[in-house]
């Protein structure tokens, strides 16, 4: 249940509502500040139960408002504190020290009110003292224009007629008189109640308990005690998120110690496993090997048979071989023959043997056959493997 106050010289009217649907209503008189805490207490203990808000709204009989054109631009934020520091610019002084509020509409007027800074503070302590909570206070006539389309619209206001003009839920003027055939002022989806009291009174409390109006009269001390809890609220907001980061990161640390146990244990549980795939493939890997290095073997082999064929088919029959060595392409030869520059000859008619050359000293021996010259020579022999 929210609580909506109206509040003119001398009067309250109350209305509390459940949504937006009215559910009681009470009229109440006051003379002074006295007064005003009995009439409060006296309202305290009608309500059917205790509101979860509280909105007032302050006639312009009790505060002062006004429609400005000539307000420096600055940001909404600081058009209050503007309007305040230079209220005597555009208020009315009576002694007691002013508080204004201000908005700015689309078209460029600034809307303003002011109220007296110890009258606030016994509305204020009224309300509190009732038990009703800490109540917001707004100006009246910033409510009307919230409340209703867009058009002219009149309302008494103590012993005058106030006439609004309302445009995208902004006032642009105020003007005090006769009633000039504006319409009778009526909130938006406002279907009224059977209650008692002044019904105009009834539908402003009606409007500002459905709606909060931006425009609150708060003194020095308050506005630096919302600042202090908004920026408590801030801080409380940024230690949560940080515990929250914390939180996640701790969880997920434990969520990966868990994944690294689990995949330690599975491992271990299958080292019999994979300690017999390891040794299978140690087997299949020095079988490859000894299956590579015969098959190098039979290579060499065969290459050994071809080289050994080449010579037999190159050489003459009076040719005697002593040694064959072969390292890689480089083939040494050590023999006997008739002429050793004749070996050489030989061998280079044959396009396989590349480079022929004596190396060595040739000695010529003399045998029952004849003279012999016995050498060693060199050639390059590239086989089908290389």
């Amino acid at each position: 249940m929210r609580l909506g106050i109206s509040m003119s010289k001398g009067a309250l009217t109350a209305v509390a509502v459940d949504g937006k649907k009215p559910i009681w209503a009470g009229s109440y008189s006051f003379d002074d500040d006295a007064d005003l805490s009995a009439a409060m207490s006296e309202l305290s203990n009608e309500l059917p139960r205790h509101p979860s808000a509280v909105g007032l709204a302050v006639e312009s009989d009790l505060c002062q408002v006004r429609v400005l054109n000539d307000v420096p631009p600055v940001k909404s934020k600081d058009l209050g504190r503007l309007i305040s520091t230079q209220s005597p610019r555009w208020f009315l002084k009576n002694g007691d020290p002013l508080i204004a509020v201000a908005s700015r509409s689309r078209s460029g007027q600034v809307f303003a009110a002011a109220i007296g800074s110890k009258f606030l503070a016994s509305v204020t302590g009224a309300v509190v003292t009732a038990g009703l909570g800490v109540p917001r206070v707004s100006p009246a006539t910033h409510v009307v224009g919230t409340a209703v389309d867009d058009g002219e619209w009149v309302r008494t206001v103590g012993a005058f007629f106030e006439t609004v003009e309302v445009s995208e839920a902004s006032v642009l003027s105020i003007r005090r008189g006769p009633q000039n055939g504006a319409r009778q002022f009526v909130p938006r989806d406002f279907e009224g109640f059977g209650a008692g009291g002044d019904g105009e009174g009834a539908a402003i409390a009606w409007a500002v308990a459905i709606q909060r109006s931006d425009l609150v009269f708060e003194s020095p001390d308050d506005r630096a005690l919302r600042d202090k809890v908004h920026r408590r609220r801030i801080v409380a907001a940024i230690v949560v998120a940080v515990g929250l980061w914390l939180g996640a990161i701790a969880l997920y640390g434990i969520r990966l110690n868990n994944v690294r146990d689990d995949a330690t244990n599975r491992l271990t549980e299958l080292q019999p496993e994979i300690s017999e795939v390891l040794r299978l493939q140690s087997d299949v890997d020095r079988a490859d090997q000894a299956l590579d290095t015969m098959a190098d073997a039979i290579a060499a082999r065969s290459d050994d048979v071809v080289l050994l064929g080449l010579l037999t088919e190159s050489l003459s029959d009076s040719v005697h071989l002593v040694s064959i060595r072969r390292s890689g392409a480089n083939v040494t030869v050590a023999g006997v023959a008739p002429s050793a520059a004749a070996v050489v000859a030989l061998l280079e008619r044959f396009p396989r043997f590349e480079l022929p050359k004596l190396v060595g000293p040739v000695t010529r021996e003399v045998t029952a056959t004849g003279v012999l010259e016995r050498f060693g020579l060199t050639f390059l022999w590239r086989s089908d493997h290389d």
